[in-house]
């Protein structure tokens, strides 16, 4: 067991995280399961989230992503605990799955133990903290140092950004690899939506032209679209900030028996900066708002901020959040975490009495966000759901 995490673990100072509440990284010599998690899915790693003053940031995103998901891609399981330790009562936390390569998790290949070749899994981390460990293995992403005019009318450069890459390497050839792979991708989507120009990969994954005439079969060629449209959505509804700067997860499986051999968005992570501002604006599809940029930094998502504007893209998020509305889904996420609190009230006001009662305000808040959404998505023909 060790403490994990960045700015949740106050950067390592021992003084401030012997003081206060820290994540926590489980890691057995053995695959094991924790209280029934992902369908008793056994698994070395685990890890401890401390709550915040909502108690349920994680824990009711993770389940909007599993719903809005299903099975067609990975979302951590979860579930809030009492933590001890060495006997002292830290407070409530939620138990969840380590984001990993994994037949239960990332389903994609892994090398074998010195296998040089660059056909095989990638498992990358849009990563603020990517060049913090000299260790760490990453590319960095320059956008195409483009400017672009976003859903909501501003104009911007993108801020080049650096991917960790999660899974193991043995060859400088794999790295070369994945940056070059990854950033041709990106210029394939942003000349298809942005300029009109339509490329493919060859076999050596350089870029030629491509005889297809829509930015949208360009872009579907070399990514999976229900994957970024399911993330997107997810990250629209909850408002992070942090989704164009840290904890944003994507895959590729170039193996010969692929699952994955299209650029996957996949294991939504850390909502500490969620839940902010109007419920009646766009986030995720849209710039960072300057006066966070001038705290924080620009965390913008340009591969949301471009794919947004197109219609194809947002007639497929319109399609499948008024499918998700005609069958009350976001909604029975919500009753079941309502009921999960109150089944629990007392166990969970014995570490923040105020836990549950604060809960509350998230769910306003979610729903007042839910509301808008549905008057910009939710397709006018279909009448068979109210909006709430």
């Amino acid at each position: 067991i060790k403490v994990r995490g960045n700015s949740s673990a106050y950067y390592g100072d021992v003084s401030q995280i012997l003081a206060n509440k820290v994540p926590y990284r489980i890691k057995f010599d053995k695959k094991t399961n924790m209280l029934g998690l992902n369908n008793g899915a056994e698994c070395k790693s685990w890890v401890l989230l401390k709550s915040d003053w909502d108690l349920i940031r994680n824990d009711i995103a993770f389940r909007f992503g599993r719903t809005i998901m299903g099975d067609s891609n990975f979302c951590s399981d979860g579930q809030l605990v009492h933590l001890y330790v060495n006997e002292k009562f830290q407070g409530v936390y939620e138990l969840c799955e380590q984001c990993q390569i994994n037949p239960n998790r990332v389903d994609i290949s892994e090398p074998a133990e010195d296998y040089t070749d660059t056909d095989i899994g990638y498992y990358l981390e849009l990563d603020n903290y990517a060049t913090s460990d000299e260790d760490n293995h990453y590319i960095s992403m320059d956008y195409e140092n483009a400017t672009v005019t976003d859903i909501n009318g501003e104009t911007r450069q993108f801020v080049p950004a650096e991917y960790s890459i999660k899974n193991d390497l043995y060859s400088q050839n794999q790295i070369d690899f994945i940056d070059k792979y990854l950033n041709n991708l990106f210029k394939i989507v942003y000349e298809a939506c942005e300029n009109g120009k339509y490329y493919k990969f060859d076999e050596n994954y350089d870029l030629v032209d491509s005889d297809v005439t829509t930015a949208e079969e360009a872009v579907s060629n070399v990514m999976d679209i229900d994957s970024v449209r399911d993330m997107y959505i997810l990250y629209e509804i909850v408002h992070d900030y942090d989704c164009g700067e840290g904890s944003f997860y994507m895959c590729v499986d170039l193996s010969k028996d692929s699952k994955c051999p299209k650029l996957k968005f996949t294991s939504p992570w850390d909502f500490n900066w969620a839940y902010n501002d109007s419920t009646e604006k766009y986030y995720a599809g849209a710039f960072t708002d300057k006066n966070f940029v001038a705290k924080k930094g620009d965390r913008s998502n340009p591969w949301f901020i471009i794919l947004c504007k197109q219609d194809w893209f947002m007639d497929a998020v319109k399609e499948k959040w008024t499918e998700m509305s005609r069958e009350k889904l976001l909604q029975g996420c919500i009753k079941t975490e309502r009921e999960y609190l109150k089944e629990y009230d007392a166990d969970l006001r014995k570490g923040e009495e105020w836990g549950p009662d604060s809960a509350e305000d998230l769910f306003n808040w979610i729903e007042n966000r839910i509301y808008w959404l549905n008057s910009q998505w939710k397709i006018k023909s279909d009448v068979s759901n109210s909006a709430s």
